[in-house]
C-alpha cells in the first residue's frame, strides 16, 4: 500500500521572522493530512487522541515556497493505539533519491521532492464517555491494517531515504 499524499498550500502566516516555515506550521500540515487520511479509510475512526509526536526537521522550507506535500502511512497497529509515519516534502516532481545539498544548515537550492521533515505520531483510540483509552474495534483494526506499510513494503520510500540523508549528515537540521 502506498503512502497517503496531500498537498497543502502555504500561507504567509505559516512563515516566521527568520524567513522559513515555522515549526508549528509543520504540525498543522501533518494534522490536516492525518485527518484527511483517516477520513479516507473506510472503517477507521476519528475518535482518537494524540499521545506522542516525534518530528525531525531535515531542511528549511524558505519563505515563498507555495506548498508542501505530506505523506502518511500506518507503521504499527497495537491493541488500543497505532502509529503513523509522516513525511513533509518540498513541492515538485515525484520524490527521488535526492542528493544532499552539501549545506549543513539545510539551506541551499531546493530539490523537488526533498524531505523537509519526517517523524511519527502515536494515536490512541478514545472513549469520550469514560475519558480514557479504549481497544481498537475489529473494523478499525482491519482498516488500519489494510494501510499498514512496513519498511520491506516500501524499499524506495521515505524510510530508505531517511537512512541516506542521515548517513550523509548533510542537509540535516538535526544536530549530531
Amino acid at each position: 500500500m502506498a503512502a497517503y499524499r496531500a498537498t497543502r498550500q502555504l500561507r504567509s502566516t505559516d512563515f516566521d521572522v527568520y524567513g522559513h516555515l515555522n515549526q508549528a506550521a509543520y504540525h498543522e500540515v501533518l494534522e490536516d493530512a492525518r485527518l484527511g487520511f483517516l477520513l479516507s479509510m473506510e472503517g477507521a475512526s476519528v475518535a482518537i487522541v494524540v499521545a506522542r509526536v516525534e518530528l525531525d526537521y531535515r531542511r528549511e522550507v524558505p519563505f515563498g515556497t507555495p506548498e508542501v506535500i505530506a505523506e502518511i502511512w500506518v507503521s504499527r497497529v497495537g491493541r488500543s493505539s497505532f502509529q503513523l509515519s509522516q513525511v513533509i516534502r518540498l513541492p515538485g516532481a515525484e520524490p527521488s533519491a535526492a542528493e544532499p545539498s552539501g549545506d549543513e544548515s539545510g539551506g541551499g537550492e531546493l530539490v523537488a521532492g526533498e524531505v523537509a521533515a519526517e517523524g511519527t505520531v502515536t494515536l490512541v483510540a478514545w472513549d469520550g464517555e469514560r475519558r480514557g483509552s479504549r481497544p481498537l474495534g475489529d473494523e478499525e483494526r482491519a482498516a488500519l491494517e489494510r494501510h499498514l506499510v512496513t519498511p520491506a513494503d516500501q524499499p524506495a520510500g521515505p524510510p530508505a531515504e531517511q537512512a541516506a540523508v542521515s548517513s550523509a549528515g548533510a542537509g540535516s537540521l538535526a544536530g549530531d
